[in-house]
Order: C-alpha cells, then sequence, then structure tokens
C-alpha cells in the first residue's frame, strides 16, 4: 500500500518510542535502486535510451553515460541533447555520435519504491541560432527541487539540438540549464524540467570543480556526507572564448549510493581551459 509505512507513529512509551522511531527512519532513508538501458548508436547518427523503474516504483531523477568516450571525435563520441524523465517511471536520454565509429550510450533511472509522487515544472525559452540560452523550472511553493532536466524541440537532429553544459539546481525550489543551440539557422526551444519533492526533504549540495583542456576529458565525484546518500546530480560549466568552448558532459549519474560522478570534455581549443563543476545532492 502507498506510504503506509509512513504513517507510523512514535509511541510515548520508552521502549516503543525508540523500535517506532528507528523502523520509520530505516524507511525514510531506504536506498533508490538503479536501472538502466542502453543503446549503439552508429557514427554519425541519433539515438535514445530510455530506462524503466520496476513496477510499484517511482523515477526519482536520472542520468546519462557515453563508456569510451573520445574526445577527439576519432572513436564513438556520444552526447546527451536531453536528459528527463517520461511518465511516472522513466527517464529518457536523447544523443548523437559526433564520432566516427559506433558506441554505446546509457540511460541510468534512479527509483523510490515509496512512491512519492514529484510534481513536475517546467520552464521554455528560445536561444537563436549558435548562441547559449538559460532557462530555470521552479518548484511550487512549499516542495523542494528534487532533481531536473531538460529537452530538445521534438523532432531535431543532432545537428540541430540543444547541448546543455549546465544542469543543476539553482536554490531549493529551482532547476537550472544552460545549453548551446547546434543549429546554425534556426532558433531552437530549450525545455527545463524540474521534478519537486513536497516533503521537503532537505537536499545538501557537494561539489568539485577543475578546468578541461580541449580535446580532453576529465571526471569529478563529488561524495555526500555522513552516510547520505546521492539522490541526483548536475554540472556547471561556462564559455571562455567563444559560444561554445564550454566543458560538454558526456556522463552523469551515481557510481555508489554516496556518490555522483559527472564526466565532461573541452570543446575549444588545446589552449582553452573550460570549467567544470559536479554537484552531488545528497539525502538522509
Amino acid at each position: 500500500m502507498r506510504g503506509s509505512g509512513r504513517r507510523w507513529t512514535c509511541l510515548i512509551a520508552t521502549g516503543l518510542v525508540v523500535t517506532a522511531c528507528i523502523a520509520w527512519a530505516a524507511l525514510a532513508s531506504a536506498a533508490l535502486s538503479e536501472h538502466l538501458k542502453s543503446v549503439t548508436i552508429p557514427a554519425q547518427d541519433d539515438g535514445t535510451a530510455t530506462a524503466s523503474c520496476p513496477s510499484g516504483t517511482e523515477a526519482v531523477s536520472g542520468g546519462f553515460a557515453s563508456p569510451g568516450f573520445d574526445p577527439q571525435f576519432n572513436g564513438a563520441s556520444n552526447i546527451p541533447f536531453g536528459s528527463r524523465r517520461t511518465g511516472d517511471d522513466g527517464w529518457k536520454v536523447d544523443g548523437k555520435n559526433f564520432g566516427a565509429t559506433s558506441g554505446t550510450m546509457s540511460s541510468f533511472v534512479y527509483c523510490d519504491r515509496h512512491e512519492p509522487r514529484l510534481v513536475k515544472a517546467t520552464k521554455t525559452t528560445s536561444i537563436a541560432a549558435e548562441t547559449n540560452g538559460s532557462a530555470a523550472a521552479k518548484c511550487p511553493r512549499g516542495s523542494e527541487a528534487f532533481s531536473g532536466g531538460w529537452q530538445s524541440p521534438k523532432g531535431v537532429t543532432g545537428d540541430d539540438a540543444l547541448f546543455a553544459f549546465t544542469s543543476e539546481r539553482a536554490s531549493d525550489r529551482k532547476w537550472k540549464v544552460t545549453a548551446f543551440n547546434d543549429d546554425n539557422t534556426n532558433a531552437q526551444d530549450l525545455k527545463v524540467f524540474a521534478y519537486c519533492d513536497k516533503s521537503q526533504p532537505g537536499l545538501v549540495e557537494r561539489s568539485k570543480s577543475t578546468a578541461v583542456a580541449g580535446g580532453v576529458k576529465t571526471s569529478l565525484k563529488p561524495k555526500c556526507p555522513n552516510g547520505r546518500q546521492a539522490v541526483s546530480g548536475g554540472f556547471e560549466s561556462s564559455t571562455v572564448n567563444t559560444e561554445f568552448d564550454a566543458a560538454f558532459a558526456f556522463a552523469s549519474r551515481r557510481t555508489s549510493s554516496s556518490t555522483w560522478k559527472t564526466s565532461a570534455y573541452g570543446n575549444g581549443d588545446a589552449a582553452t581551459n573550460s570549467p567544470i563543476t559536479a554537484f552531488a545532492y545528497c539525502k538522509k
């Protein structure tokens, strides 16, 4: 039954107080389960991977990865142009392989058996051709941004899509995405999602930062403190010399119950060092 474990009451008698409260805490902090779906994308082609939660659980966050990513684009180089929840029980990742050989792209979904019934908030902005733009989706008052994502317009190809180099919590109630419009002719709409938890879990942020040269890749793994779970994650970069020379993430996912990993490559020339910060959002 949905939420039946949450209604346990701490009784007054001393021994029962300890027992009941510990049981409730164990339920409240139960680990998320991870599920993935991988697809092979041919060179210079688009692909989609959608990971699904088991029956009776809810998708509360998600991520993506491109194993073996080649920052020189001589091998497989899958880059996501969309990462968001689909329905209540899935996480969908769209991407393009800009490399010279086929390669794997994976979608990860993190599932909560307590089904918190996250509410979706959205914000859309138009980004001019070959420029950057940002939008932030804001959760309703009394709720908290638990995770987030973004979507390129339906039907576009990787050549005309929006590639995010920032996807992060901008405040307790906002999820912000900054993206580059790869279309050299037309403006495109960036749609940003925040998935909002009305129980206000009080997520704690941890981060790590570095800079990455053009044509090089790097990984960062911020870790949650004091036994907290990494329940979602994000990343942030910025342009240095031109509108498209930021560090672009090709992986953003949990690698342990307390760690969220972001991998990115520098999109500038060899002399450009693009900043990249990885975030883990942590829950008791």
